[in-house]
């Protein structure tokens, strides 16, 4: 397996890693967040004492943009690869994006601020928009993994082929 190949593997398993961690928000944790608020938010505060996903999240995330940075510069050669992999990491910043604009504002609402000083109106509609917000992430995620998946799965020959006229 050549250097291009390893990273981009390593890319799609990035991938892999942060859209099952985002599934799992979406199906188990969002909709504990928006159930009996805000009785629900005290017993996430109180389980949330050592890590949260925050923790999980700004690891893996970073990571997996840088390498999947280095994929898409690895793959820059190879046109059949190559727009492929800039696809993925634009859906990934994507979901940056939403996860810096949407969630963090969310995230400050429902997990730092004291409940006693956030209107309980403002408190369930964060929590009822959480999982909504997810699944846009989830499905921004399925799209750079496709796409990884894709540029990794290129026909070798072409790719060989497409290395010398680039």
């Amino acid at each position: 397996m050549n250097l291009r190949a390893a990273v981009t593997s390593l890319a799609v398993v990035g991938l892999g890693v942060l859209l099952g961690a985002s599934a799992y928000e979406a199906v188990v944790m969002a909709p504990n967040y928006a159930a009996r608020v805000p009785e629900s938010l005290e017993h996430i505060r109180a389980f949330f004492l050592v890590a949260t996903p925050r923790t999980f999240f700004r690891t893996v995330a970073p990571a997996t943009e840088a390498i999947l940075l280095l994929a898409v510069v690895l793959n820059w050669r190879t046109r059949s690869a190559r727009w492929w992999m800039v696809a993925a990491f634009a859906a990934l910043a994507a979901a940056d994006v939403i996860t810096f604009a949407f969630h963090y504002p969310r995230n400050a609402l429902l997990f730092e601020r004291p409940l006693d000083q956030v209107p309980l109106a403002q408190l369930r509609a964060a929590a009822a928009q959480w999982g909504p917000g997810t699944h846009v992430r989830v499905a921004l995620l399925v799209i750079a993994i496709v796409s990884a998946l894709r540029a990794l799965t290129r026909p070798d020959a072409n790719a060989a082929e497409e290395d010398r006229h680039a």
